[in-house]
């Protein structure tokens, strides 16, 4: 992470967070800094390490250091409330989106999608799996779906190896807590994403081959349960003839 990407992170827990902000205490004494705080819960998070390992070099006591933790990540949100403010689905919330067209089973369609689990909503741009399918069909249509989600789940371990803290066992004993860390570092893994993209090779060429100066509307299609349930049916019957060999 690079260090105006910290102090934006510190600049903005200090200017919406009473907890961050350095206040005298009761015996007039000024609290710990917003960086003191800030360092304390990226360091437990990148390096996995206990609230005790750190407490000596950064001059903390071990509850202030757990204090700052969950205080740095309770602001986190949860999946659907991250979906709402994605900037991957920003276009496509405001009924906006690049055009892609393809066929499937013989039929048109003009909007691309992703493959979700069960968590998100019957929207046209998200195809799930099929829960204990029976018929071979639907099995293999399962099989095929899990199979190309097992590529972005792999990304888990880049997560990993950027926050230790996710790799070890889990030094919080709250779940609701676990996965507000588990946000908090992928918010950040993303905000390090989007600074460092930059450097990525060929990236400038990527950002021109799917540029849209004139994105198509798709007003009202996006929700369409139907078309939901149609693209499914059309992509279990293209699999079935396609791979059931």
């Amino acid at each position: 992470m690079r260090k105006h990407v910290f102090m934006r992170i510190v600049n903005a827990l200090s200017a919406n967070d009473r907890f961050f902000q350095q206040r005298p205490d009761g015996n007039g004494r000024l609290s710990f800094s917003t960086l003191q705080r800030c360092t304390t819960a990226l360091r437990v998070l990148a390096y996995g390490t206990s609230t005790y390992s750190v407490d000596e070099y950064l001059r903390m006591s071990d509850t202030s250091i757990r204090h700052s933790l969950k205080s740095f990540v309770k602001g986190s949100l949860n999946d659907i409330n991250v979906l709402q403010r994605s900037p991957l689905f920003i276009e496509i919330l405001e009924e906006y989106a690049p055009a892609v067209n393809y066929t499937v089973y013989g039929k048109e369609y003009n909007m691309g999608y992703y493959l979700a689990d069960g968590i998100y909503p019957a929207w046209v741009t998200f195809v799930k799996t099929i829960n204990a399918p029976q018929i071979q069909k639907h099995k293999l249509f399962a099989a095929q779906q899990e199979s190309c989600r097992k590529d972005v789940e792999r990304a888990f371990g880049v997560l990993q190896a950027r926050f230790a803290f996710i790799k070890r066992p889990c030094l919080l004993w709250d779940r609701t807590m676990m996965g507000k860390v588990l946000m908090t570092c992928i918010i950040m893994h993303n905000m390090i994403v989007e600074d460092e993209r930059e450097t990525y090779l060929n990236y400038e060429n990527i950002i021109a081959e799917f540029k849209e100066d004139n994105p198509t509307s798709i007003s009202g299609e996006i929700r369409d349960r139907a078309t939901n349930i149609a693209l499914k049916n059309d992509l279990i019957e293209h699999i079935w003839q396609n791979f059931r060999n």
